[in-house]
C-alpha cells in the first residue's frame, strides 16, 4: 500500500528546510543529497527534521511539490499575455538552478509510485496546464498566430529552461533576460517580425 503524502506544516522551520532542501537538490541531485547535510544547512537535529519529513523521499516529494506551486497562478493572471509569460519567464530563472527536466528524471530514485503519480499531477495542473491554456488564450485573442497551444507552450518552456542553468554571456538580470525572451518567442528572430 503506497505512503500518503503527509500535509506539510506551514512554518519557519519547515519552509527553511524546504528552501535548503532545493538547493541541494538541485546541486547534488536526490542521490547525492543527504539528510544529513540538509540538517547542518538548516541547523537543526535530524529528529527535528524527521518531525517535519518522515523519510528523504518524502522531503524530495514536498520540495518538488512546493517549488511547482505558483506558475499557475502567474500564468492565469488577468494580464496580457506578454505579461505574464514574463513573469513566469523570470520565476523560472529566479527559483531553477537546474532544469526542472534533470529535477524530474531524478524521480526515478523514488520507490513510491504514489509520489511519482503527485509529482507527474503537479507538473501537468501547475506548470504544463496553465502554460497551454495561456497560449491557447493567446491566441483567441489575437496575441499569438494560430497555431498549436500545446507547441506553443512546450517551444516558449524549451527557450526559458535553455537559459537556466547557463546564462551563455547574456546578462544575468532574470528580468531583463525573461523580457528578452518573451519578446523573441512572441515576435521571432526574423526581420519582419
Amino acid at each position: 500500500m503506497p505512503k500518503s503524502l503527509p500535509p506539510l506544516p506551514a512554518n519557519a522551520n519547515a519552509e527553511k528546510i524546504l528552501t535548503e532542501a532545493w538547493a541541494l537538490f538541485q546541486s547534488k541531485g536526490y542521490r547525492g543529497a543527504s539528510m544529513e547535510e540538509v540538517c547542518r544547512r538548516c541547523k537543526i537535529t535530524k529528529p527535528t527534521l524527521y518531525y517535519y519529513f518522515r523519510d528523504k523521499e518524502t522531503l524530495y516529494i514536498q520540495t518538488m511539490l512546493h517549488q511547482l506551486r505558483g506558475y499557475r497562478a502567474i500564468l492565469e493572471q488577468d494580464a496580457p499575455l506578454a505579461e505574464r509569460l514574463t513573469r513566469f519567464a523570470q520565476s523560472m530563472l529566479d527559483s531553477f538552478r537546474v532544469d526542472l527536466s534533470a529535477m524530474l528524471r531524478d524521480m526515478e530514485h523514488i520507490r513510491d509510485k504514489n509520489y511519482r503519480r503527485l509529482i507527474n499531477e503537479a507538473h501537468q495542473t501547475e506548470l504544463v496546464g496553465p502554460i497551454t491554456t495561456a497560449m491557447q488564450a493567446g491566441i483567441q485573442r489575437g496575441e499569438l498566430r494560430k497555431g498549436d497551444s500545446t507547441l506553443y507552450a512546450w517551444m516558449f518552456f524549451g527557450l526559458v529552461s535553455t537559459f537556466i542553468q547557463n546564462k551563455h554571456g547574456l546578462e544575468q538580470d532574470h528580468e531583463a533576460l525573461a523580457g528578452r525572451l518573451v519578446d523573441l518567442f512572441l515576435r521571432g528572430a526574423g526581420v519582419n517580425s
